[in-house]
């Protein structure tokens, strides 16, 4: 006989709720459970034999009707109450085994089965970010780094530079600077210098010289001089000398002459003098004597003679 959710099959009566007390206004003194393969209930239903009744199928289950007993959901599929057949998990969630509804992929994991059917998150490449409900992982741009399980890129620190698809940033290398979000290294200017893992270029102190590219301030050659901030050194002038490191050129003293390059004074010869700033002795005039490392001539004292 047909019943409002399935049939019980059993000497043409029906059986269900009502089933012990139909039993009894017919004078059946026992009454047996409907033996297994009695029932046939509908799809997205099952017969109960312990209250001989249709159940509605529980989520995380499918019944697909008839005597089959619930099945349990499988991996990558969900199961509502009432369903007859597992439906595939959609793009961007997964399904782990009695699912009753898809769960969101969370932040720092994709779920990428294209046709859906994800049994559980598929954790994020180091280089790639999943900001969450997602599908697919998306490149760490350039500027930013991603490590695993990356939610969102995190900017690149002062110091390092990140390619794109970068894991971990780069220490930035000597000659090199690199700011905030830098993603390649910019080369250290003239009159700069920059170290490893430089945030910003430094300028060159006084006394030393720094070329393009520079990883360290270079001292300044004896005979040259080097003011600061400069990226070569310049020649001592004439009448002038510069010792290692010069910041600035310094004044030829008397009784000395500086050539053009000196790194130190050079004494006076004999027979010639040498005022401030000479680059050259002068000859002793006549009518005077100049001796070694003279300032100025000296006039010839009476009793002698100066040629």
């Amino acid at each position: 006989m047909q019943g409002e959710h399935g049939t019980w099959l059993s000497s043409g009566l029906q059986l269900g709720i009502g089933y012990v007390v139909l039993a009894e206004l017919l004078g059946i003194e026992e009454v047996s459970q409907p033996p297994h393969g009695s029932c046939l209930a509908r799809p997205g239903r099952y017969c109960s034999y312990q209250n001989f009744n249709h159940d509605v199928c529980d989520a995380g289950y499918f019944c697909e009707g008839g005597n089959a007993r619930p099945t349990p959901c499988p991996e990558g599929f969900f199961c509502a109450a009432g369903a007859h057949s597992p439906a595939k998990c959609p793009q961007g969630h997964y399904c782990e085994k009695q699912a009753k509804a898809p769960v969101r992929c969370p932040p720092g994991f994709h779920c990428p089965d294209p046709n859906g059917g994800q049994a559980k998150p598929t954790p994020c490449q180091e280089g790639f970010f999943c900001e969450g409900y997602t599908s697919k992982q998306q490149a760490c741009p350039a500027g930013f780094y991603c490590e695993k399980q990356a939610k969102a890129p995190v900017r690149c620190p002062p110091g390092f530079h990140c390619p794109a698809q970068s894991s971990k940033p780069t220490p930035c290398p000597e000659g090199f600077f690199c700011a905030a979000g830098a993603h390649s290294p910019a080369k250290c200017p003239q009159g700069h210098y920059c170290e490893k893992q430089a945030k910003a270029p430094v300028r060159c102190p006084p006394g030393f010289h720094c070329p393009a590219q520079s990883s360290k301030p270079t001292p300044c050659q004896e005979g040259f001089f080097c003011e600061g901030y400069t990226s070569k050194q310049q020649a001592c002038p004439a009448g002038f000398y510069c010792e290692k490191q010069a910041k600035a050129p310094v004044r030829c003293p008397p009784g000395f002459h500086c050539p053009a390059q000196s790194s130190k004074p050079t004494p006076c010869p004999e027979g010639f003098f040498c005022a401030a700033g000479a680059h050259s002795p002068a000859k002793c005039p006549q009518g005077h004597y100049c001796e070694k490392q003279a300032k100025a001539p000296v006039r010839c004292p009476p009793g002698f003679h100066c040629p």
